[in-house]
């Protein structure tokens, strides 16, 4: 064979080798066997994904979200500026659970006497103490706040802070030292509430307009999410920055309605908690809800179906009978109308009644009968205005007949509340109950004639100038009465109801004449027909204030910023305003300046002083403003009314939703 021929042979065996590879690839391709067997899952019970922790929010109903949100003035005074600023803002003592002040452990290392001559306090503030802006809570606080509270018009109990002299600091600020002109034993009433001073005291606006809107910074263990007057709605949050222990609910939201809409959400559940006035109208409100959801739990534990609860009758929780329907017409089988499919939230009526309490507040409504006014200087026309008014009426409207009514305020000084309240009202005398014929008596004494109804003295009716606050309805709601009732003896009545701020400042600014020591009668004496001199503005002078005195936790103060004269301050430069009604008796007045600064014994003092001032007919109170509450026990737990005078929201660090 030659070399081509066994080329070719080669070529060939090659090839045929190749095909035989190719042809066994193929056969394996379409070979039988069966491929590796699949791994069969366990079997498992479907489940539905875990659902997100649900938030532990309370929602507290509330009548009113009014502003602004000072709780040192008289003007921002609520329910609700006392909510946040207990929950919003540092204080050095709070309220123990017997209404006595208890130090702030969060906020002090130790405030305490630290001199008695002359009388000094020194605060020790945590180092880690800081608004919600990082800046430290310091000295610059308490210089702040005292040096506005001796000074500005329209402030709740000033006259501790008057007492200061100066206020020195070290260590960074966080060492305070107050020294006091003269001793001071309700020290510890002082310095609640601080404020941011490094934000407020270049603000525009000043103290004005301090807090009108908000909170620039918190130093509280809550901070600000939402604040929106306009919806009504305020949302509270954790303050992330609060160097003290966190508190149990996430989040707490204030939620404004009528009081209708308050129950009824109450009623659903979708608030767990609510806030509202004290009157009969939230009184017959709640006893309904309470009737009605206790026909529902008893007609769904029965062997029929569920049964309206319309038309029962029965007894709520504050011993009044209601009818059993449900307020605004809530679905009575406890269904959300638009049904499960319709993207609202679903509601179901508790299966507990609320519970309900009467929270009293730190805070008396009452007349001002100012000496301020020359129509009122005569000590005897303010008897006959006395005379010609029924308190009892003037309670009833102010109280809407609901449980503040209970809270008479017979004493000039003391809340009801308070331990050691004693009534000190003369009893059957003005301005206990009404006496036309006394109104005659004093008013002809005082050389007044009544032609056509009107009582006049040269020609002139005597016409008097009424104002409450406007924003709030409950004392407008009493100056309306007032002016009913002086209207019908005879006396005419110009009604005013400007804002807050401007009536105060209105008031502080009017000061009348000293009272001389002897206009302390017995009984309304005086020269008939004499003219009060004549002072600037006396037209525009406001002659009957409805305005509320408020009790800051020191009661000696209460008397001396009630009823004490205009004084200096320790420096004896700048005089400060004096009361509201324009009141000074120097004869009353060592006593009044012996309690509060511990010479002699509050006690001793009212029981000398107390029917002096009834005898001048200067304040007339009526009645301790107080709330209702009302709490879901299904649906929240640690809601109480709070330590006395504290308030509810001085528990909601505690609150808790159930279930989460």
């Amino acid at each position: 064979m030659s070399w081509s021929g066994e080329a070719t042979a080669a070529r060939g065996r090659r090839v045929l080798a190749l095909l035989l590879v190719l042809g066994l690839g193929v056969l394996a391709g379409c070979t039988n066997t069966p491929p590796p067997p699949l791994v069969t899952p366990a079997p498992t019970t479907s489940s539905p994904p875990p659902k997100q922790e649900s938030l532990n929010e309370v929602v507290v109903g509330v009548d009113q979200v009014s502003g602004g949100y000072n709780p040192h003035t008289l003007a921002d005074e609520s329910t609700v500026t006392t909510a946040l600023s207990s929950l919003l803002l540092p204080s050095v003592f709070r309220p123990g659970s017997d209404g006595n002040p208890v130090l702030d452990r969060s906020l002090m290392d130790s405030a305490e006497v630290s001199s008695a001559e002359p009388f000094t306090v020194t605060y020790a503030i945590k180092r880690e103490a800081t608004w919600s802006d990082s800046a430290p809570i310091a000295a610059e606080d308490f210089v702040y706040l005292w040096q506005r509270m001796r000074a500005e018009p329209g402030t709740v109990d000033p006259a501790g802070y008057r007492l200061i002299s100066d206020i020195s600091s070290r260590e960074g600020g966080k060492i305070v030292v107050v020294t006091f002109a003269k001793p001071y034993p309700g020290w510890r009433s002082l310095f609640a509430n601080l404020l941011p001073a490094h934000l407020l005291k270049d603000a525009p606006g000043g103290w004005a307009n301090a807090l009108a809107d908000g909170f620039p910074a918190v130093g509280g263990p809550f901070a600000v999410r939402t604040l929106d007057r306009g919806r009504g709605e305020i949302v509270l949050e954790r303050n992330d920055r609060y160097w003290g222990r966190a508190v149990v609910p996430e989040r707490v939201t204030l939620r404004r309605a009528s009081q209708p809409e308050v129950v009824t959400a109450l009623g659903t559940g979708d608030n767990q908690v609510a806030v509202l006035r004290a009157d009969a109208i939230t009184t017959r409100l709640l006893a309904d809800l309470t009737t009605a959801a206790q026909s529902t739990t008893a007609s769904s534990s029965g062997p029929a179906g569920p049964t309206s609860p319309t038309g029962t009758t029965g007894t709520g929780p504050t011993g009044t009978g209601a009818t059993g329907t449900d307020p605004a017409g809530a679905d009575p089988a406890g269904t959300d109308p638009a049904g499960p499919s319709s993207g609202a939230p679903t509601s179901t009526r508790p299966a507990t009644p609320p519970t309900t309490a009467t929270v009293p507040r730190p805070e008396v409504a009452q007349l001002l009968l100012r000496p301020a006014s020359p129509r009122l200087a005569d000590v005897r026309v303010r008897a006959a205005v006395a005379a010609a008014l029924d308190r009892d009426a003037l309670i009833a409207v102010g109280t809407g007949s609901g449980p503040s009514a209970q809270l008479r305020a017979d004493a000039q000084v003391l809340l009801p509340s308070r331990p050691g309240y004693a009534a000190t009202l003369p009893a059957g005398a003005p301005p206990a109950a009404p006496d036309p014929a006394r109104t005659e008596q004093l008013l002809g004494e005082s050389g007044f004639t009544r032609q056509d109804d009107t009582w006049t003295r040269q020609d002139t009716p005597l016409k008097l100038v009424v104002a409450a606050p406007a924003e709030s309805a409950q004392y407008v709601s009493i100056a309306g009465q007032v002016q009913r009732q002086l209207t019908q003896a005879g006396i005419q009545v110009e009604l005013r109801t400007p804002p807050g701020k401007q009536l105060y400042e209105q008031l502080q600014g009017e000061q009348a004449p000293e009272v001389a020591p002897s206009s302390t009668p017995a009984r309304p004496t005086g020269d008939a027909g004499t003219e009060p001199p004549s002072r600037t503005g006396d037209a525009d002078a406001v002659d009957i204030a409805v305005v509320p005195r408020l009790d800051n936790g020191d009661p000696a103060a209460t008397l001396a910023d009630t009823f004490g004269c205009a004084s200096a301050l320790p420096d004896g430069t700048t005089a400060v305003p004096a009361n509201l009604a324009g009141f000074c008796d120097r004869a009353l007045q060592p006593a009044i300046d012996a309690a509060l600064t511990g010479q002699r014994p509050l006690a001793d003092v009212l029981a000398e002083l107390e029917p002096a001032l009834w005898q001048q007919f200067v304040a007339i109170p009526l009645f301790q403003v107080a709330d209702t509450l009302a709490v879901l026990p299904d649906e929240v737990s640690g809601v109480s009314e709070g330590a006395p005078l504290a308030g509810v929201f001085s528990t909601a660090t505690q609150w808790r939703r159930q279930g989460r």
